[in-house]
């Protein structure tokens, strides 16, 4: 796990400060220590670790405050394990993904205790349409359900009106609150006062889209850098991008993801492949000289790479030095502009100056967190806490104690120096929600880690977390401005900020990549920006691009158009077919061709391949729980029908030779059709029990790099359907050896071979579904037809084969020759068993009995007529 270390040397002013401070048992202090896992800031280069240490000292100063009249608490501490959540690079996986993976174990052991998740992670894995992505890399399907503890119970009697109801909406599942909300963080835009360039685009901001900031510029002296190195950081700079053009919400249009690929979608992707080109310098008549891919690619990877591997420490570095007219950073890294030098605007975390934060060296600049004293901020000395910017001598914060460098912004300006912050173009910003979780597999008692968690999200909290570390609180600004006097207090001191957050047009990037079908968000984030860099900003695969876009939102089952409809005329109209068959079969029920291998289980089996023809048009939409639900049974049914009666039908094709007549034995034909029955019935009432008390899914077969195919399983899905399984294992042995056994008795393999399209249909099943998940999406349509087609035809053949050929030669026979029952014995009735074989020597048969039948009519009237065929059993 990377979990970002203080350098030796706090490390030992740590444990010194504890050991002094607290001289108790270690044992039984470790237990009353709270592990709270967090990510480093977005700027952690900037800051330095000493920003980390700075950070758990204040909050456990404030925390120590809070807890006084909570004798349950009394003892609890607080400790930050800060992962190092490094940006994105050309030779590792998404940021996104390793941060996942790693943090996993101690997830998991219970390492940590309480957890700051953002909105993107949080609940990431919960979707109609689930990924297996989640299980292979978390070992878990649900881990925001599974592994976090559901805390609605705990904090139901505490204030939490003061949130923002989004926000707070956002830390719940199934109306069940997971996480607190402990803070949020947005996109702005931030300038020096002194660029008049840079003042006059930031004035018409509100009106313009980022092509239009792009035309405002002189490219020639002006240079814009955005830090795209995060992967949310480029997906969030895409979405701005898009929605200045575009209103991507489900309140403006339910299917607006459609967007992405359609020719709207086309000239977008150009649009925002074009921008970034041009900030970064690409020379596109370079590019159209370069004819090998290979060569395109490694140019556009070394000049549009300088910004999608850019970090925020780099972007701010740069526009520091001038080289940015624009720092698009976070809205919370407006404190460290209160560093900054008005003579140099530069903060050189190498150099030991008047003008640097060095985090390795105890002096005048540097953060010293053992004096306790000097260590608290007062809140209310709103003189002491403002940075003196015409003093260029001394740009230290004062604090009552000019040694302590920490960040406090009780401020009635939150627009530093002479550096300003506006927002995005037409105010279009993307929000981040932090939530405080609690770990269910922590050893804590889980009322007091919710306890502590409340406390940590409190009203209060975040106001100091605000005042000191510019964390922006999830307050309720718009609605409780002027009601609430905390949340009007803070106001006062954070003017511009809460100006900001009224004025902004926010949206959750995670909601542009939500709809019924969409692939999970943890999918799209672990795999969508490292994506779009290869495929899209590198390789200009215009097409792969609005692919992955499609495939996020749908399945590839939902996009066959016409070919749909095509496939369900063909199946319906062979299904009616077949439905005629088995009427003829009932109608024709006495004649021996038909009762030798039993109307009554035939036409059991004729159904159930019927059924199996159509189960295919399950895949299509629309998708449901009840649909899956009802296909599930429905399979189980269709299953039973094809093999169960086959075993019946075969049984009495070896009786029929055993016996050389219709007798089945010691077991009566009423009794083979209980039996046969309660065998259909014993899957159906099992997986009827698995339909009621097990939970369906939608796990589709590929991913988002490859076309989604709609698949459905169950918790316990191995288990259970190995048990499934194992029954039809067993009655496809019996019926094997029914088989074998009647294969003996037969003159040639094809006697019984309709008998054999039971392992037809079962490799038909098998190669369809096959087929349907590995096509290639592009041509699927076609495709798909193409196994509708196979599927109908290969099904109806076999049904013909089983009684289609026998219903035709009685149907075309049977009033042709009067005769056509006088010509068979007990003594030849295996021979009604094939048909072809013996067509022609039955034809010569009846023709021969009818003209003996027409000469002798007038001699032999009345005399009793040759009938062997005994009374039908149905």
């Amino acid at each position: 796990m990377k979990i970002r270390n203080i350098n030796n040397y706090l490390k030992i002013i740590k444990l010194l400060s504890i050991i002094l401070s607290l001289p108790i048992k270690v044992y039984g202090n470790e237990n009353k220590t709270i592990h709270i896992l967090t990510k480093v800031p977005d700027i952690p280069l900037t800051l330095g670790e000493a920003w980390q240490y700075e950070y758990e000292s204040k909050i456990n100063t404030y925390f120590s405050e809070m807890k006084k009249n909570n004798s349950n608490l009394q003892d609890y501490n607080l400790s930050f394990l800060f992962y190092n959540y490094v940006t994105s690079s050309a030779y590792s996986n998404g940021a996104f993904l390793l941060y996942s993976i790693d943090i996993m174990e101690g997830w998991v052991n219970g390492d940590y205790d309480l957890m700051i998740f953002d909105d993107r992670f949080l609940f990431s894995e919960m979707s109609f349409m689930e990924s297996d992505w989640v299980e292979y890399y978390l070992n878990c399907r649900k881990p925001s359900i599974e592994l976090l503890t559901d805390i609605t119970d705990y904090v139901k009697d505490k204030d939490l009106s003061y949130h923002d109801p989004k926000i707070l909406s956002n830390g719940k599942y199934d109306d069940r609150i997971y996480g607190l909300p402990y803070e949020i963080d947005f996109n702005l835009l931030y300038y020096s006062d002194e660029n008049l360039k840079a003042k006059e685009i930031a004035e018409t901001l509100p009106n313009n889209t980022w092509d239009d900031v792009l035309q405002k510029m002189d490219l020639l002296e002006d240079s814009l850098q955005i830090a795209l190195g995060d992967d949310m950081a480029l997906l969030d700079f895409f979405a701005e991008y898009t929605n200045t053009y575009y209103n991507t919400t489900k309140e403006y249009d339910p299917k607006y993801y459609k967007l992405f690929y359609n020719e709207t979608g086309e000239d977008l992707f150009i649009s925002f492949r074009h921008f970034l080109s041009t900030i970064t310098g690409v020379n596109e008549k370079r590019v159209e000289k370069l004819v090998d891919k290979e060569k395109i690619y490694n140019y556009l990877f070394q000049i549009i790479g300088n910004s999608v591997f850019l970090s925020l420490d780099d972007a701010y570095s740069d526009f520091m030095k001038n080289k940015s007219i624009f720092y698009r950073g976070k809205a919370s890294n407006y404190p460290i502009f209160r560093l900054n030098n008005n003579n140099n605007n530069t903060i050189n975390n190498n150099t030991i100056d008047n003008n640097t934060i060095d985090n390795n060296d105890n002096d005048d600049n540097t953060i010293n967190n053992n004096d306790n004293d000097d260590n608290t901020i007062d809140d209310n000395d709103n003189d002491d806490n403002i940075i003196d910017n015409n003093d260029n001598n001394n740009n230290t914060i004062n604090n009552n104690d000019n040694d302590d460098n920490t960040i406090d912004n009780n401020d009635n300006d939150d627009n530093y120096s002479d550096i300003k912050m506006v927002l995005p173009p037409k105010g279009i910003t993307s929000i981040t929600g932090k939530y405080l979780v609690v770990n269910k597999n922590s050893i804590k008692d889980k009322k007091i880690l919710a306890e502590i968690a409340y406390l940590l999200t409190s009203k209060e909290m975040q106001i100091f977390k605000g005042n000191h570390f510019g964390s922006i609180p999830t307050f309720d600004i718009k609605d409780k401005k002027n009601k609430d006097l905390d949340i009007s207090s803070y106001c006062q001191s954070h003017t511009n900020i809460c100006t900001i957050i009224e004025k902004m047009k926010p949206f959750y990037l995670k909601e542009m990549y939500v709809s019924k079908l969409s692939s999970p968000l943890y999918e799209i984030f672990a795999v969508l920006p490292s994506l779009m860099r290869k495929y899209y900003l590198f390789q200009d695969d215009l097409n792969y691009i609005q692919f992955l876009f499609q495939n996020i939102h749908e399945l590839i089952t939902e996009q066959l158009g016409i070919y749909k409809v095509i496939g369900y005329i063909i199946t319906s109209v062979l299904s009616i077919i077949i439905f005629v068959m088995i009427y003829f079969v009932y109608y024709y029920r006495d004649n021996p061709y038909l009762r030798v291998i039993s109307p009554k289980f035939i036409n059991l089996i004729v159904l159930g391949c019927n059924m199996n023809m159509i189960k295919i048009l399950q895949y299509l939409p629309p998708y449901t729980t009840f649909k899956a639900k009802f296909f599930f049974m429905y399979n189980t049914l269709c299953i039973g029908l094809i093999y169960i009666p086959m075993l019946a039908v075969t049984y009495r094709i070896y009786m029929i030779y055993e016996t050389k007549s219709f007798n089945t034995g010691f077991l009566s034909d009423r009794a083979l059709f209980i039996i046969i029955f309660v065998f259909i019935c014993i899957p159906l009432i099992y997986n009827l029990f698995v339909c009621i008390f097990v939970e369906f899914f939608y796990m589709p077969f590929g991913s988002l790099k490859s076309p989604r195919f709609p698949e459905v399983l169950y918790e316990n899905y191995e288990l259970l359907k190995g048990i499934y399984d194992g029954y039809f294992y067993i009655i496809f042995i019996l019926l094997n050896f029914m088989i074998i056994t009647t294969s003996k008795f037969t003159k040639k393999f094809g006697d019984i071979c309709f008998i054999y399209i039971i392992f037809v249909l079962n490799i038909l099943d098998y190669l369809s579904k096959i087929l349907l998940e590995k096509f290639h999406h592009q041509n699927y349509k076609k495709y798909f037809l193409f196994i509708i087609l196979m599927n109908s035809f290969i099904t109806f053949l076999c049904v013909y084969i089983l009684v289609g050929s026998r219903i035709i030669f009685i149907r075309f026979y049977y009033g042709k020759y009067n005769c056509f029952k006088e010509v068979f014995s007990s003594k030849n009735i295996t021979e009604f068993i094939p048909l072809k074989r013996n067509k022609k020597k039955l034809l010569f048969l009846m023709e021969n009995a009818e003209i003996k039948k027409n000469n002798a009519s007038n001699s032999f009237e009345g005399e009793e007529t040759i009938n062997s065929v005994s009374v039908p059993f149905n």
